[in-house]
């Protein structure tokens, strides 16, 4: 699999990954290169956090600008152990500085990439924020608010899934009182031939 990896990034410039890929994914991917001491972040980790544009030349003192006081030393040792080859892998919860200058709680997750000579190259990854509001509800089956607009705005058909799901509502409620079959109101509504008394 490193095989296959190792080949994409050669073939496309390892910056040039994420910008491939960042417009179709919710969190921030992240490109290290371990050799050069490098770092770039999807763009829109700069709108969010504590950081002056998405890639930094001295990667490992660039982070003291944006990771909180309290977690630096500890990402410093997890980057110092990928970087002698002692970890494969990066998966840490720590606090990331806000515009603001706020701790936000992030995961953040890797896989080193090693060259052709078996040391490690690459980290690369991505951050999500872990407090962030979930975009469903998994026990009502709902979706958010933004995330409801955006299902709506997407969808053509939804104006006749709407005014079916309207009429069906309607022939529902207006059967008890009537107490008339589905079949029966459905066509006096579809006719107009239905009439309100009183």
């Amino acid at each position: 699999m490193d095989t296959g990896i190792r080949k994409l990034v050669n073939e496309i410039a390892a910056e040039d990954l994420i910008e491939l890929f960042a417009p179709s994914m919710d969190d921030y991917l992240y490109i290290m290169n371990l050799q050069k001491n490098t770092f770039r972040i999807s763009q829109i980790a700069v709108d969010s956090f504590m950081m002056s544009g998405n890639s930094f030349d001295d990667a490992v003192n660039s982070f003291q600008l944006f990771v909180y006081k309290e977690d630096r030393s500890m990402i410093a040792e997890d980057l110092q152990h990928i970087i002698e080859g002692k970890e494969k892998d990066h998966n840490l919860y720590y606090r990331w500085l806000d515009k603001n200058g706020m701790p936000v709680w992030i995961n953040c997750r890797g896989k080193v990439v090693d060259d052709k000579d078996g040391k490690p190259h690459y980290l690369i990854g991505c951050v999500n924020e872990i407090g962030n509001t979930p975009k469903a509800d998994n026990i009502s089956g709902l979706l958010g608010e933004r995330e409801l607009r955006s299902y709506i705005s997407s969808y053509e058909k939804i104006g006749r899934l709407l005014n079916t799901y309207c009429c069906r509502y309607l022939i529902w409620k207006l059967r008890k009182p009537y107490k008339l079959k589905e079949k029966e109101i459905s066509d006096k509504i579809i006719d107009g031939k239905h009439r309100q008394d009183g």
